[in-house]
């Protein structure tokens, strides 16, 4: 048996109308009151000096959780759309504000973290010991040691506010650029142009001769870019510098293994591995084995 597929999501289940929904625009607009109602609460939160009613912390954990859920699920779903339509304009508008809106989250964030690093160890850990807080610990935990390593309140928010046009920029960039590509293929005996998506999931064609000729075409056809695309990197990891300057990091690599929860001596090794045994798949790609196909 066999099925087939539409070549687009169903997106009504989260948001009916696609990228003209009311329903996406009400949840924004609802959004927007929500950050800054959690901005007022952020502010006007007590650093606890002792034993304290963890009710007001309760509540700033689920407002928190609940507007960056209702920001990721929009950004997604508008994320969808234009991967689905290269050319819905109106997604692409309205993806911009969502990212403005993280912006804007991360930075009362960043004011919230930042108390969190002005209470004392023992109250800390009293607090998190109190209505199941234990539970999330983790996440707590890094928060507030992450935030240990940032910058100071101003320059967290230069940072986050540039990150719309800086990291999130660039990155739609690239994004931008890839909607373009079109390439060239050749399917039972019908010529056809299709986008890089298309023609990546062509490359598990059942007909090896189908396989080889969009591999070809595929790497042609972003070759040809490459200049816009070096680029958009450099800009990219320029950017990534400058943030790094800025918090006197003098380590590219403290972020990376923030985020990926690594320790740096554990990438080492992993690397070492990797260099030990590497020549056997350097061998093996320049080997003539038949087995070797796309």
């Amino acid at each position: 048996m066999s099925k087939n597929y539409a070549l687009v999501w169903d997106l009504d289940a989260i948001y009916s109308g696609g990228s003209g929904s009311e329903a996406l625009l009400e949840a924004l607009a609802e959004t927007t009151k929500e950050i800054a109602s959690f901005k007022q609460a952020v502010r006007t939160w007590d650093i606890p000096s002792g034993s304290a009613d963890v009710s007001e912390f309760l509540l700033l954990i689920n407002q928190n959780a609940e507007i960056a859920k209702q920001l990721m699920n929009a950004a997604a779903f508008l994320e969808c759309l234009s991967s689905a339509d290269t050319r819905d304009l109106r997604a692409v508008e309205l993806s911009g504000g969502v990212y403005q809106q993280l912006s804007e989250l991360e930075t009362i964030e960043n004011e919230w973290h930042e108390k969190f690093t002005l209470i004392s160890d023992d109250v800390w850990t009293s607090l998190l010991q109190e209505n199941g807080l234990n539970e999330i610990a983790f996440v707590l935990n890094e928060a507030r040691d992450n935030r240990k390593k940032k910058g100071t309140r101003d320059e967290e928010t230069v940072i986050s506010a540039l990150n719309v046009d800086g990291y999130r920029g660039w990155s739609d960039h690239y994004d931008t650029i890839v909607a373009t590509i079109r390439v060239p293929v050749t399917i039972d005996g019908e010529d056809k142009e299709v986008s890089a998506g298309q023609a990546l999931n062509l490359l598990s064609h059942p007909d090896r001769a189908v396989r080889v000729a969009v591999f070809e075409a595929y790497g042609k056809a972003w070759q040809e870019k490459s200049q816009l695309f070096s680029d958009t990197l450099n800009h990219l990891a320029g950017f990534r510098l400058a943030v790094y300057r800025t918090r006197k990091w003098d380590n590219v690599l403290s972020e990376p293994l923030a985020i990926n929860r690594l320790d740096e001596k554990t990438l080492a090794i992993m690397w070492e591995v990797i260099e030990k045994h590497k020549a056997t798949f350097v061998d093996f790609f320049k080997s003539e084995s038949p087995t070797f196909r796309y």
